[in-house]
C-alpha cells in the first residue's frame, strides 16, 4: 500500500507522545474547510467518523452510514489532510459479515478513501476481524466502550468510581488483547474516569478518549459538536468550544433584513 513509510512515522510519533506524556488530539470531522484548518493548526489525528450520519446527512442516530459515505467523505478530507494521520470510521456493515468482508473494505478505504488506517469498534466478538487486518498490513485502531450502558443513569456500570464489575474486567481484558493483536491506538468510549485511568496504566499503546475522563493520553471530539453547528443533544462529554449555530442564525437573519430593507445588494457589491 502507499505512503506506509509516512503513516508508520505518524504512528510513531502517536506512541512517542504516549512515552513522553504529551496529550494526543484528534477530531471528528467529514468536510474539506474545516478538515484543512484543523490540519494546519497541528492536530494529530483527524478522523472521518460514522457522526456524519447526523451532522452532514440529518439522520437521527450514526447507524445508517455506509461504507460507500466513508469513502465519499475520506476523498473529501484527503484533500485537506497533509500532516496529520487521517484514519476512517468503519461501520458495522463493513465488516459485520466476517474478516474477508473486514480487509476488503478496509483496503477500500485506504486505497480508494485515501485514508491512511481505519478505526473499528468492538471487542472479543471481532478479534478475528481485526487479526486479519493488521496480518494485511493495514494499520488499525481499536474502539471499546461502555455506551450502551453509560447513557443510561440507572447503570450500576457508572455508579461509583469504585464500582469495578465484570464489565470493566471485561474492558480491560479486551483492550489487552487487541494491543496483543496489534491495533496501534485504542479509542475508548463513554466509560467511567477510573476505568480510563486504568486501562490507560496498562497498556502501552495510546489510548484516545471520549468520554473516558482526562488520565488517557490523549481526547477526541467531533467537530460539529465542538463548534457549535446545533443547538441539539450534547453529551456530557462534549464540550462547546464555539456556538456557531447561533452566528449562523444571526448572519442569516441579518442577509433577510437586508435584502428586505433594499440594504443589499448595494454599489459596492454590482458589477
Amino acid at each position: 500500500m502507499e505512503n506506509q513509510e509516512p503513516v508508520a512515522q505518524g504512528i510513531e510519533r502517536l506512541k512517542q507522545k504516549k512515552s513522553e506524556e504529551r496529550k494526543i488530539t484528534m477530531l471528528s470531522v467529514p468536510d474539506y474547510y474545516s478538515a484543512r484548518i484543523i490540519d494546519d493548526l497541528g492536530v494529530d489525528c483527524v478522523m472521518v467518523g460514522d457522526s456524519l450520519a447526523k451532522h452532514l446527512q440529518g439522520e437521527e442516530t450514526v447507524f445508517s452510514a455506509n461504507i460507500g459515505d466513508i469513502v465519499y467523505y475520506c476523498k473529501i478530507v484527503r484533500k485537506a489532510v497533509q500532516n496529520s494521520i487521517l484514519i476512517a470510521d468503519m461501520p458495522y456493515s463493513a465488516y459485520e459479515l466476517g474478516a474477508d468482508d473486514a480487509v476488503t473494505n478496509a483496503k477500500h478505504l485506504i486505497e480508494v478513501g485515501g485514508a491512511d488506517a481505519v478505526k473499528l469498534e468492538g471487542g472479543a466478538d471481532y478479534f478475528d476481524r481485526i487479526k486479519a487486518l493488521v496480518k494485511a498490513g493495514i494499520p488499525v485502531m481499536g474502539h471499546l466502550g461502555l455506551k450502551d450502558s453509560y447513557y443510561k443513569d440507572s447503570s450500576p456500570l457508572v455508579a461509583t468510581a469504585s464500582d469495578r464489575n465484570k464489565d470493566w474486567d471485561r474492558i480491560l481484558d479486551n483492550a489487552k488483547k487487541l494491543e496483543k493483536l496489534g491495533v496501534f491506538a485504542l479509542m475508548l468510549e463513554c466509560v467511567p474516569g477510573e476505568l480510563g485511568k486504568l486501562v490507560h496504566s496498562k497498556l502501552k499503546i495510546p489510548v484516545l478518549g471520549q468520554g473516558a475522563g482526562h488520565h488517557v493520553d490523549g481526547q477526541c471530539l467531533v467537530f460539529h459538536e465542538m463548534m457549535g453547528f446545533h443547538e441539539g443533544y450534547r453529551p456530557k462529554y462534549m464540550k462547546r468550544y464555539a456556538r456557531l449555530s447561533q452566528v449562523m442564525s444571526q448572519a442569516i437573519k441579518d442577509f433577510v433584513e437586508d435584502v428586505q430593507t433594499h440594504k443589499f445588494p448595494c454599489e459596492e457589491h454590482e458589477y
